[in-house]
């Protein structure tokens, strides 16, 4: 009995390392929201790298979970999922509906309506980066003065992969 009793402790231990581990390089997330329609859905269900930043820059139209200044029920900084657009030191420009990154018209092709409401002329402050959701129309984000910029130091990871809903998984570059 004794011995099972150690090979239980052997597991149970085993298993909460591991899930440490884990936790330290990954995050799942739960999509609240429309704002990054079509890319992701509301309840899609995300696995975030934690490390990814840790070890590189972020990239253009990389899609990050990020904390924002918005505050949730229990008073914490609300996360978002958005779609990264400028990187420090950018020039973005939003005007007639397009996007302009240091003077070149983007191109979206992840977008349904290429139309983006607003009028923006920001260079993007140093260590920071501008994020839009990709529902341009439905998306608070960098547009909006109660999130604007976000600092990199609050991203909190890349988007990897979606494995919910499970007939829409999707690998994120």
């Amino acid at each position: 009995m004794r011995d099972k009793i150690k090979e239980w402790l052997k597991i149970i231990i085993a298993a909460i390392v591991i899930a440490g581990a884990v936790s330290i390089f990954v995050q799942p997330v739960l999509v609240d929201g429309s704002s990054m329609f079509p890319t992701l859905k509301d309840k899609d269900y995300l696995i975030v790298n934690k490390l990814m930043y840790k070890l590189d820059e972020p990239e253009r139209e990389d899609i990050i979970v990020a904390k924002s200044k918005l505050l949730d029920e229990n008073n914490k900084n609300k996360k978002i999922v958005k779609r990264i657009i400028g990187l420090p030191n950018d020039h973005i420009v939003i005007e007639d509906g397009y996007v302009y990154v240091n003077d070149k018209k983007l191109d979206e092709k992840y977008l349904d309506d290429s139309y983006t409401i607003g009028n923006i002329d920001i260079i993007v402050p140093n260590d920071e980066i501008f994020v839009l959701g990709d529902n341009r129309s439905n998306s608070r984000d960098s547009r909006d003065s109660s999130i604007g910029t976000i600092k990199i130091s609050d991203i909190i990871g890349k988007v990897v992969i979606r494995i919910l809903p499970i007939n829409k998984v999707t690998v994120f570059d």
